[in-house]
């Protein structure tokens, strides 16, 4: 099942929508008021229909590259293409502001995640080893053409 969902620029006002997203990285929780208004970052959400935040995106951009800093979909829509609506319009936005790669940090555990990055075109290139607190590897992808369709 595929969740119709609107993707529009994140606002100060989400802030509180987008802490209770699970899976949002800790940095991101304590500086999204920061980041919500910074000139660097490109930050948005879907919404269904009814006005229900249940994703956020988050990427810097620097020069002609980006870096996807946070990537959430609420439980109850995961699975229903709302990651990848998200990430493909990150990806055209940090595009239209000049980036000609994009790379990304995700669990060398999570399948999910690496399914969807994959299907969009990242290509793993490294690892961070012992990158996350707990000490799991992350794995570091890249993808060279951040606004081709798929």
């Amino acid at each position: 099942m595929t969740v119709d969902v609107e993707v529009v620029a994140a606002e100060p006002h989400d802030a509180d929508a987008i802490r209770t997203l699970p899976g949002l990285g800790d940095s991101t929780r304590r500086l999204l008021d920061l980041d919500l208004v910074r000139d660097d970052r490109c930050c948005l959400v879907a919404c269904t229909g009814d006005g229900e935040l249940v994703g956020f995106a988050m990427g810097l951009v620097q020069l002609d590259e980006a870096h996807v800093l946070d990537l959430a979909v609420a439980t109850s829509h995961r699975r229903h293409g709302v990651g990848t609506v998200l990430l493909q319009a990150l990806l055209e936005q940090v595009r239209t502001r000049g980036a000609g790669a994009v790379t990304l940090e995700v669990r060398r555990s999570n399948d999910a995640a690496l399914a969807l990055y994959r299907r969009v075109g990242f290509a793993v290139e490294g690892e961070r080893p012992r990158y996350y607190p707990d000490g799991e590897d992350a794995l570091l992808m890249w993808r060279r053409d951040p606004g081709a369709r798929d």
